[in-house]
């Protein structure tokens, strides 16, 4: 049943095509931020490296949870 609906309303394509869409404008918006080293993913299994030096891909100290924050920044309110 579940297959049936994946290849009926072609839900894979959908996901590659929203993917790269939300990967374009991934990169458009924060390609050239300093604490982003790398957008990589397919479809919509996309993940953003953040870094604390883009050039040399220095990553922050895990101390400092950066990772924590980002995440609770993006579920905050907008």
């Amino acid at each position: 049943m579940v297959i049936e609906i994946l290849v009926r309303d072609n839900l894979p394509e959908n996901a590659f095509k929203q993917g790269a869409y939300l990967k374009k404008c991934l990169i458009e918006e924060l390609g050239d931020h300093p604490n982003v080293g790398d957008i990589r993913g397919r479809g919509l299994f996309l993940g953003l490296e953040f870094v604390k030096d883009k050039r040399t891909k220095k990553p922050f100290n895990p101390k400092h949870c950066v990772g924590g924050e980002i995440a609770s920044l993006s579920l905050s309110n907008p």
